[in-house]
């Protein structure tokens, strides 16, 4: 891929394999592929799958009560898997927390 990506390849990006390569990189800090391609891969996803911000932030403020929407559920299982030790969950918590902040700009410029 380029370095510039559409929405279609965006939706097919294998996120759980990229959640799987891990959460940090040596340092500790988000992996730049997590941070970039595929906190924007996630929204998209999420986005044609009829998930909304406001589920996205209730996962990851851990206020989700009741049902979650099957890919996000798929999405968050897939994070928690990758993370390595609290310190993964808590900046895969804030990769989830971007992916919420990009779905409320597509929700915004419909």
């Amino acid at each position: 891929m380029s370095d510039s990506y559409s929405d279609a390849e965006l939706s097919t990006l294998d996120l759980g394999a990229l959640l799987a390569d891990g959460i940090t990189d040596a340092d500790g800090s988000m992996r730049p592929e997590l941070q970039g391609i595929g906190s924007t891969a996630a929204a998209i996803q999420l986005d044609n799958q009829f998930v909304t911000a406001a589920q996205v932030h209730e996962v990851a403020s851990g206020n989700a009560t009741g049902f979650v929407a099957p890919p996000l559920e798929m999405l968050v299982k897939a994070g928690l898997a990758a993370a390595r030790d609290d310190a993964d969950r808590e900046v895969f918590t804030r990769w989830l927390g971007m992916v919420a902040a990009q779905l409320i700009l597509r929700e915004r410029s419909r």
